[in-house]
């Protein structure tokens, strides 16, 4: 593992993630802004996930619920109170991309996180022999987590870019926190995360007025997480010059599975996979830049089924 780290941070200077997204920006400019800034709001939210084996999971029974009416009567083991879940998370990032020549650019990027996941008890009725008991719609807990979610730097390098594309980049991210361990057990809800490192090739073609992106990664994950192989594909279409329609492919899957891993909604997901599939829409002006986002998932298995969209502005030093 140690020669897989020198050898990356010798070939690349660690880089940010979003580099793909930020490359329609960085085109049009060339090297007369050298310097371009962002702040990017997101919003995540799921209502059910996808179990190991790709089903979905949308309500959970609580097997340490023990109810005892006033005739002590003691609700049989077949009634379950069940619950669902709301899961919010919003996301403040900062970012930037320095040009250092026209084919090498460095990021940085520092997102702010707050999760918060809301557990309800369902409105249930369990009919008994002196009638009917109802269980009303209450909370059952409430959870809630706001953090640095890690510290991106990095860089690209455009081994070429014509009709064919071809880039090279690598990120590293680094946790705000100095947890151990992303286990629920050593942790109330979700973790302060793990060191992350990234590497892959960005291919593409160009159509005239359209193209095709696709990127490929390998991301290397500390802790108890499982190392990840990433494919983001993007078609992109425009008519009207300094905009750009764009249709988004990404899946994500783990190298190596835990073999009785359970899903736990309390906890970081150690060896999710899922497909995600959307639309987003850039427009650029003299130095403004503007996008919006929105994907949903499409499958997955030990992963939440959430949707999300973001929105960005920057703006070119």
């Amino acid at each position: 593992m140690k020669v897989f780290f020198t050898i990356l941070i010798s070939v690349f200077i660690t880089v940010n993630l979003n580099a793909q997204l930020y490359e329609v920006y960085s085109e049009t400019s060339e090297i007369e802004h050298s310097f371009e800034l962002f702040l990017k709001y997101e919003k995540k939210a799921a209502a059910s996930y996808f179990d190991g084996d790709g089903n979905q999971v949308s309500e959970l029974d609580d097997s340490s619920f023990v109810f005892i009416d006033e005739h002590a009567e003691i609700l049989p083991d077949y009634f379950k109170r069940q619950y669902i879940m709301d899961l919010n998370q919003h996301i403040v990032e900062l970012s930037g991309i320095y040009h250092i020549n026209k084919e090498f650019k460095a990021y940085f990027a520092v997102p702010l996180l707050i999760s918060t996941l809301d557990q309800r008890y369902k409105r249930q009725v369990f009919n008994n022999s002196e009638g009917s008991i109802i269980f009303p719609n209450v909370e059952k807990s409430a959870h809630s987590l706001t953090q640095i979610d890690y510290i991106a730097l990095g860089g690209r390098y455009d081994i070429f870019k014509s009709v064919f594309l071809l880039g090279a980049l690598a990120e590293l991210r680094v946790p705000a926190g100095g947890d151990k361990s992303v286990l629920i057990e050593n942790n109330e809800f979700l973790s302060d995360g793990a060191l992350e490192l990234m590497a892959g090739l960005d291919m593409g073609i160009n159509f005239g007025n359209s193209s095709l992106t696709v990127l490929g990664m390998y991301k290397y994950r500390a802790e108890e997480l499982q190392n990840q192989f990433i494919i983001n594909s993007k078609f992109s279409f425009s008519t009207v010059e300094n905009t750009a329609f764009n249709v988004y492919l990404d899946y994500t899957s783990p190298l190596e599975r835990y073999p009785d891993y359970t899903f736990n909604i309390l906890e970081t997901p150690l060896q999710e996979e899922y497909l995600d599939g959307g639309v987003g829409f850039m427009f650029s002006m003299s130095r403004y830049i503007a996008e919006f986002q929105y994907k949903v998932r499409l499958y997955g298995t030990n992963s939440w089924l959430r949707s999300h969209f973001n929105l960005i502005f920057g703006y070119k030093f």
